[in-house]
């Protein structure tokens, strides 16, 4: 099995473009991304991160109704 590759609370916060301060502070409500946490230290997952970042993703009825059309399912009703 591969080794992860870890990202310090500054190089997530980067990654997502927010402030270190604004991740730690969703990580204490137990609202951000998944993350490892080996004594004191806490460390990310790219893993964790862009699966966080999917569950963010809001769909707009045009962004569902580009997917359908270029899939070739015009008539599907979601």
């Amino acid at each position: 099995m591969p080794t992860p590759i870890l990202f310090t609370s500054e190089q997530a916060a980067s990654y997502l473009n927010i402030s270190p301060s604004t991740l730690a502070a969703a990580r204490a409500k137990n609202q951000g991304p998944a993350f490892v946490k080996i004594g004191k230290t806490v460390r990310y997952s790219l893993e964790a991160l862009d699966a966080f970042i999917d569950s963010k993703t809001v769909l707009t009825d045009d962004a569902v109704n580009i997917a359908t059309t270029k899939k070739g399912l015009d008539d599907a009703s979601f």
